[in-house]
Protein backbone atom coordinates (compact mmCIF):
# COMPACT_ATOMS: atom_id res chain seq x y z
CA UNK A 1 0.00 0.00 0.00
CA UNK A 2 2.80 2.38 0.91
CA UNK A 3 4.63 1.47 -2.30
CA UNK A 4 1.55 2.25 -4.38
CA UNK A 5 1.08 5.60 -2.65
CA UNK A 6 4.73 6.49 -3.19
CA UNK A 7 4.51 5.52 -6.85
CA UNK A 8 1.40 7.65 -7.38
CA UNK A 9 3.06 10.61 -5.67
CA UNK A 10 6.11 10.34 -7.92
CA UNK A 11 3.92 10.17 -11.02
CA UNK A 12 2.00 13.28 -9.92
CA UNK A 13 5.20 15.29 -9.35
CA UNK A 14 6.63 14.12 -12.68
CA UNK A 15 3.50 15.05 -14.65
CA UNK A 16 3.37 18.47 -12.95
CA UNK A 17 6.96 19.23 -13.91
CA UNK A 18 6.28 18.24 -17.54
CA UNK A 19 3.27 20.59 -17.72
CA UNK A 20 5.36 23.43 -16.32
CA UNK A 21 8.02 22.85 -18.97
CA UNK A 22 5.42 22.71 -21.75
CA UNK A 23 3.98 26.07 -20.61
CA UNK A 24 6.98 28.30 -19.79
CA UNK A 25 4.87 31.44 -20.18
CA UNK A 26 2.07 30.29 -17.88
CA UNK A 27 3.28 32.60 -15.10
CA UNK A 28 3.71 35.62 -17.39
CA UNK A 29 0.96 38.17 -16.96
CA UNK A 30 -0.79 39.01 -20.26
CA UNK A 31 -0.45 42.51 -21.63
CA UNK A 32 -3.42 44.83 -21.44
CA UNK A 33 -4.85 46.60 -24.46
CA UNK A 34 -3.45 50.00 -23.44
CA UNK A 35 -0.55 52.04 -24.82
CA UNK A 36 0.86 55.26 -23.36
CA UNK A 37 2.76 57.43 -25.85
CA UNK A 38 4.78 60.64 -26.01
CA UNK A 39 5.42 62.64 -29.17
CA UNK A 40 9.18 62.98 -28.78
CA UNK A 41 9.45 64.59 -32.20
CA UNK A 42 7.32 67.56 -31.18
CA UNK A 43 8.96 67.71 -27.76
CA UNK A 44 12.47 67.99 -29.25
CA UNK A 45 11.67 70.17 -32.27
CA UNK A 46 9.40 72.80 -30.69
CA UNK A 47 12.27 74.95 -29.23
CA UNK A 48 14.33 75.16 -32.48
CA UNK A 49 11.14 75.68 -34.50
CA UNK A 50 10.21 78.70 -32.38
CA UNK A 51 13.78 80.01 -32.71
CA UNK A 52 13.73 80.01 -36.52
CA UNK A 53 10.20 81.41 -36.49
CA UNK A 54 11.46 84.35 -34.44
CA UNK A 55 14.26 85.03 -36.91
CA UNK A 56 11.78 85.02 -39.78
CA UNK A 57 9.44 87.43 -37.96
CA UNK A 58 12.32 89.80 -37.21
CA UNK A 59 13.38 89.81 -40.83
CA UNK A 60 9.90 90.41 -42.25
CA UNK A 61 8.23 92.56 -39.59
CA UNK A 62 11.14 94.14 -37.66
CA UNK A 63 9.64 92.57 -34.57
CA UNK A 64 12.00 92.54 -31.58
CA UNK A 65 9.82 90.28 -29.45
CA UNK A 66 10.92 86.68 -29.28
CA UNK A 67 9.19 83.52 -28.14
CA UNK A 68 10.36 80.11 -27.01
CA UNK A 69 7.85 77.27 -27.16
CA UNK A 70 8.12 74.08 -25.12
CA UNK A 71 5.73 71.23 -25.95
CA UNK A 72 4.77 68.23 -23.82
CA UNK A 73 2.41 65.99 -25.85
CA UNK A 74 1.14 62.68 -24.43
CA UNK A 75 -1.59 60.23 -25.43
CA UNK A 76 -3.32 57.04 -24.32
CA UNK A 77 -4.60 54.43 -26.80
CA UNK A 78 -7.11 51.72 -25.90
CA UNK A 79 -7.71 48.81 -28.28
CA UNK A 80 -11.40 48.08 -28.97
CA UNK A 81 -11.26 45.20 -31.48
CA UNK A 82 -9.30 43.92 -34.48
CA UNK A 83 -9.52 47.18 -36.40
CA UNK A 84 -10.54 49.91 -33.96
CA UNK A 85 -8.90 51.75 -31.11
CA UNK A 86 -9.80 54.83 -29.06
CA UNK A 87 -7.21 57.49 -28.24
CA UNK A 88 -7.14 60.33 -25.73
CA UNK A 89 -4.40 62.92 -26.12
CA UNK A 90 -3.37 65.95 -24.13
CA UNK A 91 -0.68 68.45 -25.10
CA UNK A 92 0.70 71.24 -22.94
CA UNK A 93 2.52 74.16 -24.57
CA UNK A 94 4.53 76.77 -22.66
CA UNK A 95 5.15 79.97 -24.64
CA UNK A 96 7.80 82.25 -23.12
CA UNK A 97 7.79 85.75 -24.67
CA UNK A 98 10.59 88.27 -24.16
CA UNK A 99 12.07 91.31 -25.92
CA UNK A 100 15.58 92.45 -26.71
CA UNK A 101 16.15 94.47 -23.53
CA UNK A 102 18.21 93.33 -20.55
CA UNK A 103 17.12 92.08 -18.14
CA UNK A 104 14.36 90.84 -20.41
CA UNK A 105 10.80 91.25 -19.13
CA UNK A 106 8.95 88.05 -19.90
CA UNK A 107 5.39 86.83 -20.13
CA UNK A 108 4.47 83.18 -20.14
CA UNK A 109 1.41 81.66 -21.78
CA UNK A 110 0.20 78.13 -21.05
CA UNK A 111 -1.86 76.30 -23.65
CA UNK A 112 -3.75 73.08 -22.98
CA UNK A 113 -4.97 70.91 -25.87
CA UNK A 114 -7.10 67.85 -25.02
CA UNK A 115 -8.14 65.64 -27.93
CA UNK A 116 -10.17 62.48 -28.55
CA UNK A 117 -9.77 60.29 -31.63
CA UNK A 118 -10.97 57.04 -33.14
CA UNK A 119 -8.50 54.95 -35.14
CA UNK A 120 -9.36 52.51 -37.90
CA UNK A 121 -6.53 50.15 -38.87
CA UNK A 122 -6.79 48.92 -42.45
CA UNK A 123 -4.88 45.70 -41.76
CA UNK A 124 -6.13 43.10 -39.32
CA UNK A 125 -4.46 43.78 -36.00
CA UNK A 126 -4.44 40.06 -35.12
CA UNK A 127 -2.67 39.05 -38.35
CA UNK A 128 0.31 36.81 -37.54
CA UNK A 129 2.22 38.43 -40.40
CA UNK A 130 2.28 41.92 -38.90
CA UNK A 131 1.64 41.01 -35.26
CA UNK A 132 4.24 39.89 -32.73
CA UNK A 133 1.93 38.87 -29.89
CA UNK A 134 -1.04 36.55 -30.02
CA UNK A 135 -3.31 39.24 -28.61
CA UNK A 136 -4.32 42.26 -30.73
CA UNK A 137 -1.56 44.65 -31.76
CA UNK A 138 -2.56 48.12 -33.02
CA UNK A 139 -0.06 48.30 -35.86
CA UNK A 140 -0.23 49.15 -39.54
CA UNK A 141 -1.77 51.90 -41.66
CA UNK A 142 -4.69 53.72 -40.02
CA UNK A 143 -7.18 56.54 -40.51
CA UNK A 144 -8.14 58.67 -37.51
CA UNK A 145 -10.91 61.30 -37.20
CA UNK A 146 -10.57 63.47 -34.09
CA UNK A 147 -12.07 66.33 -32.07
CA UNK A 148 -9.99 68.80 -30.09
CA UNK A 149 -10.08 71.83 -27.83
CA UNK A 150 -7.49 74.53 -27.20
CA UNK A 151 -7.39 76.78 -24.14
CA UNK A 152 -4.71 79.30 -23.15
CA UNK A 153 -3.97 81.42 -20.09
CA UNK A 154 -0.97 83.62 -19.29
CA UNK A 155 1.15 83.93 -16.16
CA UNK A 156 -1.09 86.74 -14.89
CA UNK A 157 -4.11 84.43 -15.12
CA UNK A 158 -5.59 86.32 -18.05
CA UNK A 159 -7.57 83.98 -20.26
CA UNK A 160 -6.71 83.89 -23.93
CA UNK A 161 -8.60 82.58 -26.92
CA UNK A 162 -10.42 79.27 -27.09
CA UNK A 163 -10.37 76.97 -30.10
CA UNK A 164 -12.60 74.07 -31.04
CA UNK A 165 -11.48 71.90 -33.93
CA UNK A 166 -11.84 68.58 -35.68
CA UNK A 167 -9.98 66.85 -38.44
CA UNK A 168 -8.60 63.72 -40.01
CA UNK A 169 -5.13 62.17 -39.93
CA UNK A 170 -3.57 59.20 -41.67
CA UNK A 171 -0.67 57.44 -40.01
CA UNK A 172 1.35 54.31 -39.55
CA UNK A 173 2.16 52.58 -36.28
CA UNK A 174 4.64 49.74 -35.84
CA UNK A 175 6.20 47.78 -33.02
CA UNK A 176 9.89 47.19 -32.36
CA UNK A 177 10.44 43.44 -32.67
CA UNK A 178 10.42 41.42 -29.42
CA UNK A 179 9.56 44.48 -27.32
CA UNK A 180 6.50 46.33 -26.03
CA UNK A 181 7.66 49.60 -27.63
CA UNK A 182 5.53 51.20 -30.37
CA UNK A 183 6.42 53.93 -32.87
CA UNK A 184 3.84 56.14 -34.53
CA UNK A 185 3.82 58.85 -37.24
CA UNK A 186 0.77 60.65 -38.64
CA UNK A 187 -0.14 63.60 -40.83
CA UNK A 188 -3.43 65.33 -41.56
CA UNK A 189 -5.52 68.49 -41.44
CA UNK A 190 -7.77 70.15 -38.88
CA UNK A 191 -10.55 72.70 -39.24
CA UNK A 192 -11.89 74.75 -36.37
CA UNK A 193 -13.05 78.05 -34.93
CA UNK A 194 -11.33 80.61 -32.69
CA UNK A 195 -13.57 82.10 -29.99
CA UNK A 196 -12.60 85.55 -28.68
CA UNK A 197 -14.47 88.11 -26.61
CA UNK A 198 -15.69 89.83 -29.76
CA UNK A 199 -16.10 87.34 -32.58
CA UNK A 200 -15.62 83.84 -33.93
CA UNK A 201 -13.05 83.18 -36.66
CA UNK A 202 -12.64 79.96 -38.66
CA UNK A 203 -9.18 78.52 -39.25
CA UNK A 204 -7.41 75.44 -40.57
CA UNK A 205 -4.00 73.97 -39.84
CA UNK A 206 -1.92 70.83 -40.12
CA UNK A 207 -2.28 68.02 -37.59
CA UNK A 208 -0.50 64.81 -36.73
CA UNK A 209 2.30 63.17 -34.82
CA UNK A 210 5.92 63.89 -35.74
CA UNK A 211 7.32 60.78 -34.08
CA UNK A 212 5.65 59.19 -31.07
CA UNK A 213 7.09 56.42 -28.92
CA UNK A 214 4.80 54.36 -26.71
CA UNK A 215 4.85 51.47 -24.28
CA UNK A 216 2.21 48.79 -23.91
CA UNK A 217 1.43 47.80 -20.35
Amino acid sequence: MKKNFLLLSLLFVFSTSINAQDNPNSNIEPKTNSIVKADVGMLLLSPPHSYFKNKNNKHNNNNKDEEITLAFPFSYEKIINNHLSFEIGISTFIHINYNGSFPPPTTTTFTLEPRVALRYYFFSITSPVIGVYSDPDPIGLYLSPFLGYNYSINSEWVRGVQRFNGGLTMGYQWIISDTDIYCDVALGMLFGAVFTEYDIQPYFDSAGSLFSIGYRF
